[in-house]
């Protein structure tokens, strides 16, 4: 039997609004499928969409996004550089959306002060390795997502294969160094910063005159911490920041313009106020 003839014998209908019907599939379903015929959960949750049959998990997406769409973030592949703050909110967030194969690189574990914003810090994850916690709570937050955990610090060889890198990184050369790689295997960049009630965002195309080397030019690794330190770093502003840069790699994920190419968008929490600003003044030399 086909994969296509298979999944329309385990449909069944729901009633979404009146008079609107649509063909669904269970995740113990497209599992069983996917097992049955060698290929990823993500795999058969985007052949099931190509036949307009929705995966359950996924039919509040709908609307929002077309079955076409949410086909094209399930074949998506992330690499999401930290566990911690913010990673662990683009992790989460990615998974319930749908993201198919999402990699997750962290060498840290977890401490009593991530407590406070952390999302895959609990009592029970304190002193474990991020990346292997956040693989394993994030497999019962969706079981169709295929995540890919390294304790370890991020290589260049982590890009090969993905198709949007994620910065949730907590200084700035290792940002710029991964910038750097994205440019050079031509992969769009999703840039997140947060401190206190700030927080910014910005996305470098492949094809961007804009790089965060020419943004942090005057910054350090000293700073970077120390402001960390002196500032504090709120849930609240992780968890927008974070939610902001998923929505960027949706937009990627099915060919749509990203709001916050080519201008960063700063956050003030405390004041209530986003400034988009305009970068092109910070094109590097090589870029012009």
């Amino acid at each position: 039997m086909m994969i296509a003839e298979k999944l329309k014998t385990l449909t069944k209908t729901v009633e979404r609004l009146p008079g609107l019907k649509i063909s669904v599939l269970e995740d113990e379903d497209i599992i069983k499928v996917a097992l049955d015929f060698g290929i990823s959960p993500s795999e058969v949750s985007a052949l099931a969409l190509d036949h307009h049959i929705v995966p359950h998990r996924y039919i509040k997406n709908l609307n929002t996004l077309t079955p076409k769409q949410q086909a094209m973030i399930c074949r998506s592949r992330l690499l999401v550089c930290g566990c911690g703050g913010l990673g662990g909110v683009i992790i989460h967030l990615a998974a319930r959306i749908g993201f198919g194969f999402i990699r997750c690189i962290d060498p840290d574990n977890f401490s009593p002060s991530n407590a406070n914003r952390q999302w895959f810090c609990y009592s029970s994850t304190e002193g474990s390795e991020k990346a292997k916690a956040v693989q394993k709570i994030t497999k019962d937050v969706n079981p169709l997502v295929t995540l890919d955990a390294l304790v370890e610090t991020v290589k260049k060889s982590h890009l090969e294969g993905v198709d949007i890198v994620i910065d949730a990184l907590d200084n700035v050369p290792d940002r710029l160094i991964l910038d750097d790689w994205c440019r050079q295997l031509k992969i769009p960049l999703i840039h997140g910063a947060v401190r206190g009630w700030w927080g910014q965002v910005l996305t470098v195309t492949s094809d961007s005159t804009v790089r965060l080397r020419a943004l942090y030019e005057n910054s350090t690794a000293e700073t970077d911490t120390t402001a960390e330190e002196s500032l504090g770093v709120l849930a609240s502003t992780v968890s927008t920041i974070a939610s902001l840069q998923v929505a960027e790699a949706v937009k990627l994920a099915t060919g749509q313009v990203p709001a916050f190419a080519e201008r960063l968008l700063y956050v003030d929490l405390e004041a209530g106020e986003f400034h988009k600003i305009p970068l092109h003044q910070f094109t590097t030399p090589w870029a012009r």
